[in-house]
């Protein structure tokens, strides 16, 4: 683990789940999200960065491919976090959910309702499924996907 995303864990009191709403565990860990993008001169800083699960991490960059502009909101609601420096309010959380909301149902009639079925289900008491979804691929190219791990659950 990086040294600043071990940093932004003891200042912002990461514990169970990350910025999007995601829960930590051994099989989905968290990682440093660029606020600033590298290629955009984006410094591996406390300031710059965000704690996201690697399936957050992942389905935010998926929001980015799909929806820019939400990726952009998501984005500064992530930075409007950083800059509290203190733990996501029940507000923000609150707000995280609907901008994901937002996406899924924008995006839920490209979906291929099989493949949505069998990656959206969860049973958090089941360690098997846990592992499934976390290996889970999506669709090849040029089908349209969802995420596939459920937060907060």
């Amino acid at each position: 683990m990086k040294d600043v995303l071990k940093v932004i864990i003891s200042i912002y009191q990461v514990d169970k789940f990350d910025w999007m709403n995601y829960r930590i565990t051994k099989s989905n860990p968290l990682t440093y999200h660029h606020l600033v993008k590298k290629e955009y001169g984006g410094k591996e800083t406390i300031s710059n960065g965000a704690p996201l699960t690697v399936l957050a991490h992942k389905y935010l960059h998926l929001i980015e491919f799909y929806d820019k502009s939400l990726y952009n909101r998501i984005n500064d609601l992530l930075k409007e976090i950083n800059a509290q420096k203190s733990p996501p309010t029940p507000n923000q959380n609150q707000r995280m959910e609907l901008l994901l909301l937002e996406f899924e149902l924008s995006y839920a009639k490209d979906l291929k309702k099989k493949w949505h079925k069998k990656h959206t289900k969860w049973n958090p008491t089941s360690e098997r499924k846990q592992q499934q979804a976390a290996s889970c691929k999506p669709p090849q190219k040029g089908k349209k996907i969802m995420r596939k791990t459920l937060r907060r659950y």
